[in-house]
């Protein structure tokens, strides 16, 4: 998956600040959509990547001109986006299994604290 400013910076002539910021207040994406752009905690920085149905919506925005650009700039080939969304069948593949790997993670760590209550509980017998 690619983060979000990579994936803006690979669409010639936007204005990156305004253009982010349209996409984090809701914008132009359906709230469906802003799910496709999920937080990524990596240490002490928040990466936000983002996902290929997300990825669709702000290309075709793009083409069609209605994303804020630099004066004079006009929408132009942006083949590494396209590239991108060119892997869209393998991107939702990974993100499934991100998922399902991050929801095995919380079902272990639940059940060891579960079990762990359990113990500190139980009533000792003499």
């Amino acid at each position: 998956m690619r983060c979000l400013t990579d994936f803006l910076a690979s669409l010639p002539g936007i204005m990156p600040i305004k253009m982010r910021r349209l996409i984090l207040e809701g914008g132009l994406l359906t709230t469906v959509e802003c799910g496709d752009i999920p937080s990524r905690d990596r240490s002490f920085l928040d990466l936000l990547e983002v996902g290929p149905d997300a990825a669709t919506v702000i290309l075709a925005a793009y083409k069609s001109g209605r994303l804020p650009m630099k004066k004079g700039a006009k929408p132009a080939n942006a083949r590494e986006a396209e590239t991108y969304l060119a892997r869209s069948d393998e991107l939702t593949k990974q993100i499934a299994e991100r998922e399902r790997r991050e929801r095995a993670v919380k079902d272990h760590v639940m059940r060891f604290w579960h079990n762990l209550a359990a113990l500190i509980t139980r009533p000792s017998t003499p």
